[in-house]
């Protein structure tokens, strides 16, 4: 009987481990899909700004 219970605890501790592997994973999934969202935009910011300040420059000059 004592074997069964310790078997069913280790077989617990493992699957939470695993859904807590499972989480860690998706959150970090999630800060680098958010940070890849946040640089992307930047780029093409500073881009759009480049550009307007290029086209600026040839209509004055």
């Amino acid at each position: 009987m004592k074997t069964k219970e310790f078997n069913n605890k280790k077989l617990k501790l493992y699957i939470d481990m695993k859904t807590s592997v499972v989480k860690d994973v998706l959150l970090v999934a999630t800060f680098a899909g958010f940070a890849y969202l946040v640089v992307r935009n930047y780029k093409q910011r500073k881009k759009r700004e480049e550009e307007a300040l290029e086209f600026l420059h040839f209509q004055l000059f």
